[in-house]
């Protein structure tokens, strides 16, 4: 299945949110994988992974460190763009058992 950003390669190239009007209810589609409720000031955020890179080194797979760094990095964005009363986590906020990576998250939380 294609992700809203691979149906809509424009937002992409924008990096900006596109705002959108749902029955009466202002909608910004982020492309740092993020929805914001404007009335509700409630920001949706899916598939932050919290220790992908580290349960993949542990498993003899290299991968960097800059991929959670990275996640962090855009929920500040998301977070300093929006300023939501709430955030709300859908689908695969963790990837693996504790790990440094969690250790970060706590931290920037």
């Amino acid at each position: 299945m294609a992700t809203f950003a691979q149906m809509n390669p424009r937002i992409l190239e924008q990096k900006a949110p596109l705002e959108y009007q749902f029955e009466g209810v202002t909608l910004w589609l982020d492309p740092l994988k993020a929805l914001f409720m404007e009335q509700d000031k409630v920001l949706i955020v899916s598939d932050l992974h919290i220790g992908k890179a580290g349960h993949f080194r542990k498993n003899g797979i290299a991968l960097s460190n800059d991929i959670g760094r990275g996640n962090l990095w855009n929920m500040s964005i998301l977070l300093d763009r929006y300023s939501p009363e709430r955030v709300v986590f859908l689908g695969d906020l963790t990837h693996s058992d504790h790990n440094s990576e969690w250790d970060e998250f706590c931290d920037f939380r």
